[in-house]
């Protein structure tokens, strides 16, 4: 395995951390009536490795779970970074 596949195993992990993190952080807001994170953030950190996780926080802190958006974008965008990660761990063993 090469050593670049580590680093980019390291960034989805840091980036999914910091997606949970963003959805937790808008959930206390919700609740207090502070301002919130805008939709377009959110979806923005999926779009940059964060889906699965902030997908996964969403439905257990019952977090727009009503916003189709966010229910259809994350979960698809989520596959497509597991078939992103798989193809580069192929290239990182040859």
């Amino acid at each position: 395995m090469k050593s670049y596949f580590i680093y980019i195993i390291i960034y989805y992990i840091l980036i999914t951390l910091y997606a949970i993190g963003l959805t937790v952080i808008d959930k206390s807001h919700a609740l207090k009536r502070k301002r919130r994170i805008p939709e377009n953030a959110l979806l923005w950190i999926g779009v940059l490795g964060g889906a699965g996780g902030m997908y996964l926080a969403m439905k257990v802190l019952h977090h727009k779970t009503r916003v189709k958006k966010f229910m259809a974008f994350l979960p698809a965008l989520t596959i497509v970074h597991l078939i992103v990660i798989i193809a580069l761990f192929v290239l990182s063993i040859r």
